[in-house]
């Protein structure tokens, strides 16, 4: 059995202790203010992306460019990115009509803020913003990148890419979340000037 609590609990921590609750998991909600967001600190990272041949698109752009089989290579960009996203239990296969109806079909997602980085031909990389009827704060999906290029900078590109996206469609914050285990994206986070709320603890009872 598995409860979260926040760790800032005046009682949870303490009563689930008492009964054999062991914490492990730790999950960081986060936001950002991109109204003060200085992005000429990343100017650098996107200029030798781009002497790569890394270049970022949204989705509204590669509809417009009328890409073959887009919604099929997105597909299969995310669950590439996706099967290696820390997680409790291994994840379970995206299949391609799930895909479409809660990604591509989410009445939420942003089509200028669903972003795809891009080596020539191939996908590299993802990052994506959807909208609440809850709040005007934008929440981040998926941010990820394939194998081959990960730790050179493309998942910076695309946040910051989606900062920018947020801040031309004149949204104020932007959220995300991330598990304690996943050290990348979370330091990438703080870099960029995240600010995270108390962690809530994933515990395990243990018989």
């Amino acid at each position: 059995m598995r409860v979260l609590a926040r760790e800032d609990h005046s009682v949870a921590p303490v009563f689930l202790a008492r009964r054999s609750f062991v914490g492990d998991k730790r999950y960081f909600t986060s936001a950002l203010d991109v109204t003060t967001f200085d992005e000429a600190p990343y100017r650098m990272l996107e200029s030798r992306l781009a002497q790569q041949g890394v270049r970022v698109r949204s989705l509204s752009d590669l509809r417009a460019a009328g890409i073959p089989d887009l919604p099929t290579r997105l597909h299969a960009l995310m669950s590439d990115v996706r099967s290696d996203v820390p997680r409790a239990e291994p994840a379970t296969p995206l299949s391609f009509q799930v895909f479409e109806e809660a990604v591509l079909g989410d009445p939420g997602l942003l089509p200028d803020a669903y972003l795809v980085a891009e080596h020539g031909e191939a996908l590299i990389g993802q990052t994506a913003l959807f909208r609440s009827e809850a709040s005007t704060d934008l929440l981040t999906g998926l941010t990820g990148v394939t194998r081959d290029w990960r730790g050179r900078g493309v998942a910076t590109a695309l946040k910051i890419a989606a900062i920018r996206a947020a801040r031309i469609m004149g949204a104020t914050l932007i959220r995300t979340d991330n598990a304690s285990d996943n050290a990348p994206m979370l330091a990438i986070n703080d870099r960029l000037g995240f600010v995270r709320d108390p962690a809530s603890v994933s515990y395990m009872l243990r018989y």
